[in-house]
């Protein structure tokens, strides 16, 4: 099949020789557990071999093409056509490892669209990138957002209005299926490693990567930014009142909502090296929630919670995504954060390879209940004797050590959970 001048191996032969295909380094591989109840069925779906139709050449290393998925009956749809952009890496930069590029699948949030430059970002890094639509839209010629005449689920707020009697068209079922596809048109590339394949994803595209978290475990690891779970008792969602049909269910029906549609009956079965990637001022997903979230992994769990990154599709200042995915997939040496230790009302940060420059101390002593109205205060920690520690103020509701990396970029944080002193 022939796209933007170029041949996508339409090859079935997923199972790659071994010596040409180098498995990750991750030192932190558990046991796949997958979530008993899904809609999706993964055996066929993982062996589907996507159909793809061209769409548009950008230049010698991006093109827009269209994969088919599944019908969408709203819209009297017996399949769909799902807008995505692959971009690969330059080969004079980056000539093409023993076994293929490694590989990041980009998910959008609300409000959002495939975005060229973010595919770019990550070829100018090394990797092969695949973005797609997460709703019923595609880009024009000029690169605006656009209708896609052939889309299935219309913008939205996530799953919010998913109904557990209509499984098959809901937003959910949509993203996650259109995820496995990018998946699967990836790893049936002769230029990509199908172990080196990773998955990120903003706001919405947080809430949708930690659904394919439980269910696509071919992933080598995920970064969710943003988007987390309880998505039924958040004060942001609530408030939306009859807006979203989740405000309206109660009793066994919202139990029913959850099991399907939160990503809190999600991430308890994720195995998978995880960072979790937020504004700890966003005011879109609630810091409480987030956290809770975050403690349902059973993989190992990283943070980068900034204190000052609002809502956003902010991909360029969230560089510690790809030193997570370096870390996890080629054993680059990166800080751990192995915690906090608090004695005496004193916080302590561990933590393991000092590969920073600054640490800060963030914390909120705000007492509303609703945690989309904390205002956290920032300060700068000076070591003693290569000990970071900050005496908690008197009220302390929530606390954080921040950890910068300079020498990588002003941008780049990773941190510890947001700890709940209450």
């Amino acid at each position: 099949m022939i796209v933007g001048g170029r041949v996508f191996d339409r090859s079935t032969d997923y199972n790659k020789d071994a010596s040409k295909t180098p498995l990750p380094v991750n030192p932190y591989k558990i046991a796949d557990v997958v979530k008993p109840d899904l809609m999706w069925n993964t055996q066929s779906l993982f062996a589907i071999n996507p159909e793809i139709k061209a769409f548009k050449s950008i230049n010698d290393n991006l093109d827009f093409f269209k994969f088919k998925s599944f019908a969408y009956t709203p819209k009297n749809l017996n399949e769909t056509w799902v807008f995505a952009a692959i971009g690969v890496p330059d080969a004079v930069n980056f000539p093409m490892p023993q076994g293929g590029y490694p590989a990041v699948i980009l998910v959008h949030g609300g409000n959002g669209e495939v975005f060229p430059e973010w595919v770019r970002w990550w070829n100018k890094k090394g990797y092969v990138a695949l973005a797609f639509d997460t709703y019923s839209n595609q880009l024009s010629d000029s690169f605006v957002k656009e209708v896609n005449p052939e889309g299935g689920v219309s913008e939205r707020n996530g799953p919010l209005n998913d109904s557990v009697d209509d499984k098959l068209n809901s937003w959910t079922y949509h993203v996650v299926a259109s995820i496995i596809l990018s998946n699967n048109v990836l790893r049936a590339r002769s230029d990509v490693n199908p172990n080196l394949i990773c998955l990120t994803g903003i706001s919405w595209g947080g809430v949708a990567t930690s659904f394919a978290s439980a269910v696509d475990k071919r992933f080598a690891c995920f970064a969710p930014v943003y988007g987390a779970g309880y998505l039924y008792e958040d004060s942001k969602w609530t408030g939306l009142n009859d807006k979203v049909l989740v405000n309206g269910l109660s009793g066994s029906d919202l139990k029913e909502w959850i099991k399907y549609y939160d990503p809190s009956s999600y991430l308890t079965f994720d195995v998978k090296p995880t960072l979790f990637v937020a504004g700890i001022n966003d005011n879109c997903f609630s810091v409480k929630n987030r956290q809770k979230s975050a403690q349902l992994v059973k993989g190992k769990k990283f943070f980068a919670q900034h204190s000052d990154l609002g809502h956003g599709h902010w991909y360029t200042k969230t560089p510690e995504i790809y030193e997570f995915f370096q870390h996890v997939l080629f054993g680059k040496e990166i800080t751990i954060i192995d915690g906090v230790t608090v004695s005496s009302g004193v916080a302590t940060l561990r933590y393991t390879n000092k590969r920073f420059d600054a640490v800060k101390f963030v914390y909120t002593t705000s007492k509303d209940e609703d945690s989309h109205k904390w205002e956290f205060i920032s300060e700068t920690v000076e070591p003693i004797n290569g000990v970071y520690s900050y005496t908690l103020p008197i009220d302390t509701v929530a606390f954080a050590f921040e950890v910068y990396h300079s020498d990588i970029s002003p941008d780049c944080v990773f941190s510890t959970e947001i700890y709940l002193n209450k």
